[in-house]
């Protein structure tokens, strides 16, 4: 159904009265939208894919006294780290020796790079401070130093901002063979992995409607088996402040049909396939 095919369907239902109403129409359709994706389950399948990636070297925690000039090991492809407190760093690696100020006050620094050649970074400074999460990491599926993960062990994807269809979570995520993934959490639109973790991650997910818009030959994001319930539902609310016994009476012609349609059962799923490096 297009958004024109909404129009005439409206149109017919209110004997015309409903034709031309601008904004109200396309406001009053999206309400009526959601509310069928609010009743009935409509479902998307992703299979996202994450590479594997635990440092070869880690450190939880590393305290530097003040007045100490200590060093900690580069080798690998890349390192990160946090930093708390004050002081000076260096990295020793025959390319660079600058030194850099850090200050974090009561937050951390995150500092990553990537490892050219095999050397140190030197750490020192007036007052104590602490490196937490040291890690070096032989293999990096990026490019990007913002891409180099934390050494701690979860790994955490956000289908919000990976899908911006996303509503909530069906099930929990499975491998390849059907699986669920082992330790996998969901926490508020987010799935925490074992960083060991590489593979495909299976998920299905209850999904929102693409908005409508005022384009009349877009396609309605509705599944066909439903479109019967829009033009119902859209010209209920097109009628609540003007002729509200009207637009309750459209409103139970809906909840018939939708009533039907909850019996007879219904589930939409759509497929998509995504690679992701584990932290998209």
């Amino acid at each position: 159904m297009t958004f024109e095919e909404l129009k005439l369907e409206v149109s017919s239902l209110s004997f015309g009265l409903i034709e031309e109403s601008g904004n109200l129409l396309l406001s009053s359709a999206n309400l009526a939208l959601r509310d069928i994706y609010n009743r009935r389950t409509i479902t998307k399948s992703v299979r996202l894919y994450t590479h594997g990636q635990r440092p070869i070297y880690y450190r939880k925690r590393v305290d530097f006294p003040k007045g100490v000039k200590k060093s900690l090991p580069l080798f690998g492809k890349a390192f990160s780290l946090r930093l708390c407190g004050n002081g000076f760093y260096r990295i020793l690696d025959g390319t660079s020796q600058i030194v850099e100020t850090f200050d974090t006050g009561d937050e951390s620094l995150l500092l990553r790079g990537f490892i050219t050649k095999g050397g140190s970074i030197e750490f020192w400074g007036s007052f104590s401070f602490t490196v937490y999460d040291f890690s070096l990491y032989e293999e990096i599926y990026s490019r990007e130093v913002k891409d180099i993960p934390m050494g701690d062990e979860t790994v955490v994807l956000d289908i919000r901002k990976i899908y911006s269809d996303f509503m909530s979570f069906i099930s929990a995520p499975t491998d390849a063979s059907g699986n669920e993934i082992k330790g996998a959490r969901l926490i508020d639109g987010k799935i925490l992995l074992d960083r060991s973790y590489g593979g495909e991650i299976i998920l299905t997910y209850r999904r929102l409607p693409a908005e409508i818009t005022a384009d009349v030959k877009t396609t309605i994001d509705l599944p066909e088996e439903l479109c019967h319930l829009l033009p119902l539902l859209t010209l209920s609310y097109c009628l609540l402040d003007s002729d509200f016994d009207k637009a309750m009476y459209y409103k139970e012609r809906y909840e018939e049909l939708m009533s039907r349609c909850i019996s007879l059962g219904y589930e939409k799923l759509d497929t998509q396939y995504r690679d992701v490096t584990g932290w998209a």
